[in-house]
């Protein structure tokens, strides 16, 4: 799932009037309940610069191997071609997973019924077949079924966009299907320190959920700090023009980049 806020972003100059430091200087955390999103219609991009799924995460280096010196996680996953590769790739993980659409016409894939949990054989050949009527109903030429590892954790948001003015500017929030809801997000302009990425997370309104409540255990703020920092200077690296995690789960060890979408 993706949080579309580019029209947002185009606000960010009005913020930057009053910003001395380019990294110390965090931009907004609420627009007064205003938040104007965009459609992925009004992007005026070749749909070849639009990148998703596996090859989305394969460019903002996120990877399914925990090694040194890693700050972004991707969960385990496959591009199905059929119902046999999907349920032989469940059964490796020995866990459920999640059966989604890829396609440039289901960014919003629980609207469409493009996203499902399945934890069995059964449950897997039930959401195939629902995903692949969806395909059919919504004539997706472009799509791919993927298969990925279940994960769980704090659903938190990453986005990044590049101002003609200012350069690139990132966010930080709470995410997941209620972030237009619950519109608790931070900016701060690129590239980020770990200081910088720290003060992202503290302008949250809801950050006591990153914290644990209610015996739910803590996310790994280090982690966050991490990827923000990573994602940061990465953006200006490639001249990213656009890219959206969502979401980012976070749990108590690691972040994993569940959704991914670049605009190049």
């Amino acid at each position: 799932m993706f949080f579309p806020y580019s029209r947002l972003l185009l606000k960010v100059p009005l913020l930057l009037q009053s910003t001395i430091s380019r990294q110390k200087t965090a931009f907004i955390t609420y627009f007064n309940g205003v938040y104007p999103y965009t459609n992925m219609k009004k992007i005026k991009k070749p749909l070849s610069d639009i990148i998703l799924g596996l090859e989305a995460e394969k460019l903002v280096g996120a990877t399914d191997r925990r090694t040194k010196g890693t700050s972004l996680l991707a969960p385990k996953a496959v591009y199905a071609k059929d119902l046999a590769s999907a349920i032989k790739f469940q059964k490796s993980l020995k866990k459920p997973v999640v059966v989604k659409i890829i396609s440039q016409g289901a960014i919003h894939k629980s609207d469409i019924g493009g996203v499902a949990v399945a934890r069995d054989e059964k449950d897997i050949a039930s959401q195939f077949d629902q995903i692949q009527n969806t395909i059919k109903k919504k004539k997706l030429k472009d799509a791919k079924i993927m298969i990925q590892e279940f994960v769980s954790g704090h659903e938190t948001i990453l986005g990044i966009k590049k101002d003609p003015t200012f350069g690139h500017v990132i966010m930080f929030g709470i995410g997941g299907k209620y972030v237009e809801i619950i519109k608790d997000v931070s900016f701060m302009a690129c590239p980020l320190s770990e200081k910088d990425a720290e003060d992202m997370m503290e302008q949250l309104k809801f950050k006591p959920l990153l914290e644990g409540v209610r015996g739910n255990p803590a996310a790994n703020k280090k982690a966050i700090a991490k990827v923000l920092v990573h994602v940061s200077h990465l953006a200006i690296k490639k001249n990213v023009q656009e890219l959206d995690i969502n979401p980012l789960i976070v749990d108590s060890k690691d972040a994993y980049a569940v959704d991914v979408r670049v605009v190049i």
